[in-house]
């Protein structure tokens, strides 16, 4: 009796593991796209701080107006590759 308490013991903790591992997994799954934006935001910061320090060595402006004129110029440049491919997709 005592090896088959046993048995159900382990066979229990085996159970309750397996359904954290499926319960992690889903919530990563379902998290994907949100992580996915998080990353793509930190990746953003860092070109437009890394622009705009690289444009204030040249420019004798702020760094904030050199953050606003990357901005503008990289809008700009979205909105005029929509205005000239847009039509051919």
């Amino acid at each position: 009796m005592n090896s088959l308490h046993q048995v159900a013991k382990v066979t229990g903790v085996v159970l309750i593991a397996t359904t954290c591992v499926v319960a992690f997994a889903t919530v990563l799954v379902v998290a994907l796209e949100y992580l996915l934006l998080i990353f793509l935001g930190v990746l953003l910061s860092v070109f437009l701080t890394k622009t705009s320090a690289l444009a204030s060595r040249y420019l004798p402006i702020g760094y904030g107006w050199n953050l606003a004129l990357i901005t503008t110029l990289l809008i700009f440049i979205a909105i005029g590759g929509v205005a000239l491919f847009g039509n051919k997709v």
